[in-house]
């Protein structure tokens, strides 16, 4: 199998890259600052490496081309006015529906849950301002998701903390998990995610997602 990860040098993406290619699956790693990450000693015949920009819908086409499925893991801060995620996502569908592509698997936020109301809970008021700009881009996401003819799933994680794979994890569909801790391994996050990838429990679904 062949999969494209779009943020494959960041947190969740690189471990993505390393567990997928345990699994002697082929890696297109597309990231705007990919040598942080990846340098040419860990470069095999299944990872290809691609150092490109989400905006370019040229380069985000080409970086699918042959795969299988694709996995969209952006992480890290948001700079104001970013709109990186949702026109990338939007560049991700529009070249997968020209190449008849059909997975997709987007690594979104808590923000874009919804709540008792059915409301996003980026909206309300006791949501943390600070990631309120950034949710309402993956809110943005998730509606080019739902417009789409793709065979998606987007997985949310409140806190997702730099750490291997190894613990026990729950997940639920579109709503906030109940009490207890709201974290994620990276780890665990990227092995759901692959596990998804293949099992397509939750397609068109919200995921939430946090260890035990």
């Amino acid at each position: 199998m062949q999969i494209t990860i779009f943020g494959a040098a960041g947190l969740v993406g690189k471990r993505l890259c390393d567990q997928a290619l345990a699994l002697g699956w082929r890696v297109i790693a597309f990231d705007r600052k990919i040598e942080q990450w990846l340098d040419k000693e860990e470069v095999t015949p299944n990872l290809v490496v691609i150092k490109g920009y989400m905006m370019d819908a040229t380069g985000v086409a080409k970086a699918i081309e042959g795969s299988s499925a694709v996995i969209m893991a952006l992480t890290g801060n948001q700079e104001s006015g970013d709109k990186s995620r949702s026109i990338g996502c939007k560049n991700i569908v529009a070249a997968m529906q020209e190449q008849k592509l059909q997975r997709l698997l987007v690594l979104g936020e808590y923000g874009v849950l919804p709540d008792v109301a059915g409301n996003y809970l980026f909206t309300g008021e006791d949501f943390p301002p600070e990631l309120r700009e950034r949710s309402e881009q993956y809110a943005h996401v998730w509606e080019i998701l739902q417009q789409s003819s793709i065979r998606f799933t987007m997985v949310c994680a409140e806190t997702i903390i730099d750490a291997p794979e190894g613990r026990a994890y729950i997940v639920t569909n579109n709503r906030l998990l109940d009490s207890g801790i709201h974290s994620i391994a990276a780890g665990d996050l990227a092995r759901f995610i692959l596990r998804e990838l293949r099992a397509e429990e939750h397609l068109t679904q919200r995921v939430a997602i946090r260890n035990v």
